[in-house]
């Protein structure tokens, strides 16, 4: 049996190599677009809330609104802030998590001094913006 000669077996890992490295160019091209795209759809949907909503607006308006449009809404605490939250879209996930949500937060202030994490209708907006939350984390 004949052996290849040296020069066809460089060339031929030198194409795989190229193949390889051309392929993961385009996979992270790909992810990098995708990621943009949905960034961009959160910060669509983070212009949008301001737009409709402004500061100041109560508790009570601003969850009678997400009702009306029929979106599903929660509340959570963010440091020492009651926020209300909206899921806009899921984040690649980093390998040690399971999720990594992305929500549009609804942060408020509270009109009178009331019960922490007991929310009052008569709080007031104080901010929207994106909220990051990564679950199952190692």
């Amino acid at each position: 049996m004949k052996r290849l000669p040296a020069v066809v077996v460089w060339v031929s890992m030198a194409l795989l190599a190229a193949s390889a490295v051309s392929y993961v160019y385009v996979w992270r091209r790909d992810v990098s677009k995708r990621r943009e795209m949905r960034e961009a759809s959160y910060r669509a949907a983070v212009a949008a809330y301001r737009k409709d909503l402004p500061i100041r607006t109560t508790r009570n308006k601003l969850e009678s609104y997400l009702r009306a449009k029929n979106v599903h809404f929660f509340q959570d605490r963010e440091f020492r802030w009651l926020v209300d939250l909206v899921k806009v879209g899921e984040d690649d996930v980093p390998i040690y998590c399971d999720t990594a949500y992305v929500y549009v937060s609804f942060a408020f202030v509270e009109a009178v001094p009331h019960e922490p994490l007991k929310p009052d209708d008569l709080d007031t907006l104080r901010g929207i913006d994106l909220s990051r939350h990564m679950t199952g984390c190692m």
